[in-house]
């Protein structure tokens, strides 16, 4: 949980104007680390550099031998100011991008993996999930590559099964909290939720779609753990050929496709897909406990009855804990003081709810 929380107040960073077009001159600008993934790297970023690569090209040489494919794409690891001016967004994102081939990451160490004692990975002590991302990017890159015609939902499906796979190779012992994932989305009151919504281009707000991810990555790691590789196999037989119909009815046979896969675990994954209860739920299970917690607290009673002075308005908010507790050595009803300690102790949790419901609020907008 703690982990989805943090991913959540990174991705609150809004979206600015992309970057200028990206011309092949621009990597002239960089730092080259040669190799079968050539590296272009910014100004301080060489040690990450370094690592990105061996990560990367380990990857490459996995599913080009996966695949029977020779693969040419490029890696780019950026500082801030080089990520403003040649990709653009949130630097906390990842990117693949066209014309050349590239996958664009900055530096950003988030989601320590747990390493078995005195192991290694890639020549460090440490390894990060963040880092992995890059091979999310090539999944894109392997789809582009062979001209899979699929929707946006597909496409990110994919990339994270590209990535589910090849961290199950890399770190079979580790496993990232992707039922948390499901869980959040099927209770928290998004504003988009349906497939439909993801696949309509239109513009979703960075919490709901880092979301929406979560869900796909609980759908790869599901089908990943039943099938393995066959899967992946399967999936890139079935879209090279470009349908013949619109973009609905091909929405409406990407569910048809799935279900015919895996039916067990699409049609349950699936089910959480949509606007329910639930979120109506945690919003009134939200309000009823503030209400139960300002409810119990009589603080103005208590003041107002031994004849301790205070102010009106605090008949609705209660009294500040610091006049509580500047009063509390003062009384003598050990009653009334485990009363007022236990109000002062409820105080934070009443508040925590409060910012919950205005963050949920926000997020339902």
């Amino acid at each position: 949980m703690k982990k989805q929380i943090l991913l959540t107040c990174f991705l609150l960073i809004p979206f600015w104007s992309g970057a200028q077009k990206f011309n092949e001159s621009d990597l002239a600008r960089l730092q080259l680390i040669p190799g079968n993934v050539e590296t272009y790297y910014s100004k301080g970023c060489e040690t990450k550099a370094e690592y990105l690569q061996k990560l990367v090209q380990d990857a490459v040489i996995f599913f080009q031998n996966k695949l029977a494919d020779t693969f040419d794409v490029k890696l780019l690891v950026l500082n801030k100011s080089d990520w403003k001016l040649l990709v653009g967004g949130p630097y906390i994102l990842t990117d693949f991008a066209k014309d050349p081939d590239r996958i664009e990451m900055g530096i950003n160490e988030l989601y320590k993996i747990k390493l078995e004692d005195n192991e290694l990975l890639y020549g460090k002590k440490e390894a990060y999930y963040w880092d992995f991302i890059s091979v999310h990017e090539l999944g894109h890159y392997i789809g582009h590559r062979n001209n899979l015609f699929v929707l946006p939902w597909m496409g990110e499906f994919f990339a994270d099964y590209i990535l589910i796979g090849f961290l199950s190779e890399k770190v079979p012992e580790w496993q990232f909290p992707y039922a948390v994932s499901s869980a959040l989305f099927k209770y928290l009151p998004l504003k988009y939720k349906s497939l439909e919504d993801f696949d309509r281009n239109i513009k979703i707000d960075p919490v709901n779609y880092s979301l929406y991810e979560g869900k796909l990555v609980d759908l790869a790691n599901k089908i990943f753990e039943k099938r393995g590789w066959s899967f992946m196999y399967e999936y890139i037989e079935r879209y090279k050929v470009k349908p013949a119909i619109d973009k609905t009815q091909f929405f409406q046979k990407s569910i048809s496709d799935f279900k015919e896969m895996e039916p067990e675990i699409f049609n349950d994954w699936l089910s959480g897909m949509s606007k329910t209860y639930h979120p109506y739920l945690v919003f009134f299970i939200l309000f009823a406990l503030i209400g139960i917690i300002r409810f119990f607290d009589n603080s103005y009673r208590i003041f107002t009855n031994l004849g301790l002075k205070t102010k009106r308005r605090f008949r609705f908010f209660g009294v500040p804990a610091f006049s509580i507790l500047s009063k509390l050595k003062s009384f003598e009803n050990l009653k009334i003081k485990r009363k007022l300690k236990l109000i002062i102790a409820l105080r934070p949790i009443m508040y925590f709810f409060v910012i919950l419901v205005i963050l949920l609020l926000i997020l339902h907008h």
